[in-house]
This record gives structure tokens, sequence and C-alpha cells, in this order.
């Protein structure tokens, strides 16, 4: 389980990179398509996230990812 570099601060940051590269570029093309897209794609990374990564993390690290659940926040 990694905790360190940007995963200390966000325990998603790659989800994170993706959503804020989307919406960025809706913003600066002025294309309102990319910002619904930004938006879906938080919509589909929150419900996988919570139904399908962390109940299988907390399986495979139990405590220990509960821990870090507690001090890291899910995005940001």
């Amino acid at each position: 389980m990694i905790s360190t570099g940007l995963y200390k601060y966000s325990r998603n940051p790659m989800y994170v990179g993706v959503i804020t590269t989307v919406a960025g570029q809706g913003l600066y093309f002025q294309y309102s398509n990319l910002l619904w897209y930004a938006f879906a794609l938080y919509v589909i990374f929150t419900m996988v996230v919570i139904f399908i990564e962390e109940p299988h993390l907390e399986e495979k690290f139990g405590e220990e990812y509960r821990n870090y659940k507690k001090k890291t926040r899910r995005w940001l």
C-alpha cells in the first residue's frame, strides 16, 4: 500500500489528475461537452472507488487502510 508522495494528500491522485485535465481542457477550449464529460468521469470514478476499490483495499490491507482513510481524503 502506498501512502507517500501524492498519496499522502489524496487517496486517488490519478483520478483527480484525469478529471482536472478534462475539465481544464473544457475551460481552455470553451467546450461545454468536455465539462459534462469531466462531471460524468467524477461520478463514475466515485462509484468505482466507493463500491469496488475501497472494499477491496479494506479486505486486503485491513486496519492499515482504515487508518489511512481516516487521515487522507478521497479526492483532495
